[in-house]
């Protein structure tokens, strides 16, 4: 069985959990546009984009059984799923992340004018149709006349995908054809986001549980819950990388005015703060050089949660769930139109990240109802078994 990764393999936290559920396959990548200096290791075969001329190629010279995509919304992701579909090839877009409703994306603004912020979200972008010929003569190369009924959507998708940026341009023109044949999500709760963004039929989704927490959940379940912590007290920030990330664009000033407050209430309470760094924030050169604050990377982030005395969160990410789980938590609300689900559940104080102030800070643990509502929505299950629901479902 050979599994095609259309998938961001640089980023070690989303890519390695499936490469080892999915150990009994044939794994090799597709991501980048052209080769470069890989950071990682992976034994894994990679291929580049750029060294086909169709979608077709692809398919004939890597021989795929299967595709799994990060996500299909550039031209040519789109075009491979297309091939991939008239070519009898199953493909699957696996979620990575917690994802808000698709209006929240809509809602959003961003720092710059409307204007400015399509062109940016295109601008550099190997898969816009801006960016080359090649890239526009990729995605023609997909259609067949098989695909005959589709032609009207297959050519507005060039326009909106190019004029209306990612969201909207997918929105606004779905059609079968630029689905994956399955969607994996977590839980039903997390799949809105595609559901609404995609508009596929319910009878597309697996629901598999997230494979990024089984060794955490594995790590709980094989831990002597006896076994006393021997450091200091502290609490930990589970941190967004709201400087690095293009659809929030803060300010630095900003993230350490809120840093410093939080290390203003650490020390009220003779306890140190670590601050679990988002991956695209592990090179920043703006973190405070502050005795009391430690900083985090690659780290046993459930040691760190279990360890801790509460959780301060900057955004209701990923991790936020599994935190929540298992230590009292508090959320600061940076970007309201992200956070409206975990607000309106009202599983956790909620303050507002910019204008916050160290006293009135005040942690909440859930109570057994509670778990019970974030598991369904957010976890599926604690058993550490997501990678072997996954593995079932792709390698057969």
């Amino acid at each position: 069985m050979r599994i095609l990764l259309v998938w961001d393999y640089d980023r070690g936290d989303l890519t390695v959990p499936i490469t080892l559920a999915l150990e009994k396959a044939e794994i090799v990548f597709l991501n980048k546009y052209n080769k470069v200096e890989d950071k990682n290791s992976y034994p894994h075969k990679r291929y580049y984009w750029n060294d086909f001329s169709s979608p077709y190629q692809v398919i004939k010279e890597i021989g795929p059984d299967r595709i799994v995509f990060m996500d299909v919304e550039s031209f040519h992701q789109v075009a491979l799923n297309i091939a991939a579909l008239n070519s009898g090839i199953e493909t699957y877009m696996l979620s990575h992340g917690v994802k808000a409703p698709y209006s929240s994306y809509t809602q959003h603004q961003m720092r710059q004018d409307k204007d400015s912020a399509k062109k940016n979200e295109s601008k550099g972008s190997p898969g816009s149709l801006a960016s080359s010929f090649r890239t526009l003569k990729f995605y023609f190369n997909a259609f067949q006349l098989q695909n005959i009924f589709s032609i009207y959507k297959f050519f507005r998708f060039i326009y909106t995908r190019s004029k209306l940026g990612v969201n909207d341009g997918l929105f606004n023109c779905q059609f079968a054809l630029r689905r994956p044949s399955w969607y994996i999500d977590f839980t039903p709760f997390n799949s809105r986001f595609t559901m609404e963004r995609d508009n596929p039929s319910p009878d597309q989704y697996i629901y598999t549980g997230n494979i990024y927490f089984d060794k955490y959940f594995k790590y709980i379940n094989q831990l002597d819950m006896k076994q006393a912590s021997e450091e200091e007290d502290y609490y930990l920030l589970i941190d967004s990388g709201f400087v690095e990330d293009r659809m929030s664009l803060m300010e630095i000033k900003t993230v350490l005015e809120f840093y410093q407050k939080l290390n203003s209430f650490c020390k009220t309470k003779k306890a140190k703060l670590k601050i679990k760094l988002h991956p695209h924030s592990y090179q920043a050169s703006y973190l405070p050089d502050d005795p009391n604050i430690s900083y985090l990377k690659d780290v046993n982030v459930i040691k760190e949660i279990l360890g801790c005395v509460g959780c301060f969160h900057s955004h209701f990410s990923t991790l936020t769930p599994l935190a929540m789980y298992y230590k009292p938590s508090i959320l600061f609300n940076a970007f309201p139109v992200f956070n409206v689900d975990i607000i309106n559940l009202d599983l956790l104080p909620v303050s507002n990240f910019y204008s916050f102030e160290p006293e009135e800070i005040r942690f909440r643990e859930m109570d057994e109802k509670e778990k019970k509502i974030l598991l369904d929505h957010y976890l599926f299950s604690t058993d550490g078994k997501s990678g072997e629901r996954l593995a079932n479902v792709l390698i057969k």
